[in-house]
This record gives structure tokens, C-alpha cells and sequence, in this order.
């Protein structure tokens, strides 16, 4: 999959999921390789290089090799909860 191909996916995850908090590409080793997608300007632009290995959600990502629906945690950066 190209990074083009990423990014035009992710254009439709907006329009089809407005209410959103942030979107990222993770690489395989867990390191975000786009900046934080999201209409929030205290979230937006931010988080290039960050490693999200630690994440329940990259391990169950990287475990069914496949993109997974989460069941709702708690966000680090809006403290809400998210999937």
C-alpha cells in the first residue's frame, strides 16, 4: 500500500466519521509517520515520529494483520473516549 493510498483513505474516514478526534499512520515498527489528521487545532500537525508501540491497538493490529475496530478507551489526548 502507497502512502497515497493512505492518505485518499483517510480523506473518505473523514467525510464517512466526522466526529473523529485524530487519524495517524503507524509504520510496521509502531512509529507514526504522518502528523496528527484532526479538526482540533490542539491535536492537529502533531505527533510525527512519535512510537505507539505500547498501544494495546498496534499490538492487536500487528497480531490479526488486519485494521481492527477497538473496543472505547480513553484517549491521551482528549481524556474522552475513543475507538
Amino acid at each position: 500500500i502507497s502512502m497515497d493510498n493512505l492518505l485518499e483513505a483517510i480523506k473518505k474516514m473523514k467525510k464517512n466519521i466526522p466526529q473523529f478526534e485524530a487519524i495517524y499512520v503507524l509504520d510496521a515498527k509502531g512509529k507514526q509517520i504522518t502528523k496528527n489528521i484532526s479538526k482540533n487545532e490542539k491535536f492537529k500537525d502533531k505527533g510525527l515520529g512519535k512510537s505507539r508501540i505500547d498501544r494495546a491497538y498496534y499490538y492487536r493490529v500487528v497480531r490479526e494483520k488486519r485494521c481492527v475496530l477497538t473496543n472505547p478507551y480513553p484517549s491521551l489526548l482528549g481524556n474522552t473516549m475513543v475507538v
